[in-house]
Formats: C-alpha cells, structure tokens, sequence
C-alpha cells in the first residue's frame, strides 16, 4: 500500500494491502486531514478504502475512471499452523474487520450496517457512486478529459 505525497495532497493507487498497515496509513492521514487532500487513481480496494475515507470529507477526491472495491478482510495462514494459531488470525480478522467498519463509519457518516452489507457482498464503485454514497468528495476528469462512467449519447 502507498501514499504518496504531492504538493500537500496525497495520491491513493492501490489493490489493497495489509489492514494493519491500512490502519497506520489512516491514522497519518487523519491527524494531517486539515492539510492535505487524497485523490484516488486507478484503484482504491480493500484496505486502501480506509486511509482514502481518514482525509478531510470535503478533500477526497476520485478520478473519473476509479473503481473502489469494499469486502471481507481476507487473510491467509499456512496450512502447518496449529489450530491455536489459526484462532488467534481468525480473532484478529474479525476484530479488524468491526474496527474497518467502525473507522470507515465515523470518517464517512455512513451508518456501520450499510457498510457492512456493502463489506460483505463484496462491492464495487465507480467514481460516481463512490461520491453519491459518501466515500468521496468530488470526481475529477482524467488528464484526457474522458470519463468512463458518462454514457455517449
């Protein structure tokens, strides 16, 4: 996962990650959300979601063709790992997966049961729909000037 830093706003690209480096990221984010702004290029999936949604609500921007994905936190434990082992990854799963929901919530004033559904489903935004459902702020155009989501007529 990366942010990047670019002329006091940040540039969020990226299919995911660890959420614990998820949880960091946001937390850099949101002490600085008075100073800097995110755009999201590209893709913004899975664990980057919560660094997006920690800037300023008014400063998260989405370029024009960015997809965002929201679901389960999947973990992988190795097959030789005792039962024990894999109770405690499954604990930590779950108490991540509530903190996820918990952070994206008081970020976005989406209520934690909606963001749940969306979490469990497994769901997918283009940059329209991730600005009319709360996640960002504002859509941009790309360099070209072509949107995805804008139908020709």
């Amino acid at each position: 996962m990366e942010v990047r830093q670019l002329d006091k706003n940040g540039s969020i690209n990226c299919s995911g990650g660890s959420p614990s480096a998820a949880i960091m990221l946001s937390e850099i984010v949101g002490s600085l959300r008075n100073r800097i702004g995110v755009l999201g290029k590209g893709e913004v999936s899975s664990s980057a979601i919560l660094p997006f949604v920690s800037a300023n609500k008014s400063l998260r921007f989405i370029s024009s063709n960015t997809i965002l994905y929201l679901h389960e936190i999947q973990q992988q434990v190795e097959e030789w790992r005792s039962a024990e082992y894999i109770m405690r990854e499954a604990n930590n799963t779950l108490w991540l997966e509530q903190l996820f929901v918990k952070n994206i919530s008081q970020e976005t004033g989406i209520p934690e049961d909606k963001i749940e559904a969306w979490r469990k489903q497994g769901t997918y935004f283009n940059a329209r729909q991730a600005v009319e459902a709360g996640l960002a702020s504002k859509v941009l155009l790309t360099a070209h000037g072509f949107d995805a989501n804008t139908k020709k007529t």
